[in-house]
């Protein structure tokens, strides 16, 4: 009877030609890990940080029971049919959003950076102009770029964001 002696796969000799072939390696693979990292960090010193800011809320329909026909109202408006007087549509809500009455009371508004300093959204955006008024103006262009308002007719959901 023959006895066949095999040699564990853990053996000092198998790792020994692991290690020493990553040692041979090891200049590649620290140029390779120090390029990515300067990659890494170029990329992030160059794309600017984005924030998004985004609200919804729900166009409240006028209640259509003081309506004669109340519950008809109400199926037809299920539909998408508006009979009461006093509703509102969504799209009013979303185009008073972009309006200045809207934009600039906000743009006047103060907020606290990181750094805890007290700025005005104008000067934030970096608008330019000599005067205020041209400031303002400039401003509300520029913010008005950055909105998104969406309206939905079915669920009656403004939604509004801010990328900035």
């Amino acid at each position: 009877m023959t006895t066949v002696t095999s040699s564990p796969v853990h053996s000092p000799q198998a790792f020994e030609h692991w290690l020493g072939s990553y040692v041979r390696r090891m200049p590649f693979i620290v140029t390779v890990a120090v390029l990515c990292g300067l990659l890494a960090l170029a990329i992030s010193l160059i794309v600017p940080s984005r924030y998004e800011a985004v609200t919804e809320f729900i166009n409240v329909r006028s209640s259509s029971q003081n309506l004669p026909s109340g519950g008809l109202a109400a199926l037809a408006s299920q539909f998408g049919v508006n009979v009461a007087g006093g509703a509102v549509s969504p799209e009013f809500y979303g185009s008073l959003l972009t309006t200045r009455a809207i934009l600039d009371p906000v743009l006047q508004d103060t907020f606290t950076t990181a750094e805890g300093e007290s700025v005005q959204l104008v000067t934030f955006l970096h608008a330019g102009g000599k005067r205020p008024a041209e400031r303002m103006e400039r401003a509300a262009k520029r913010l008005t770029r950055h909105l998104d308002v969406s309206e939905d007719d079915a669920t009656q959901i403004v939604t509004l964001g801010v990328e900035l």
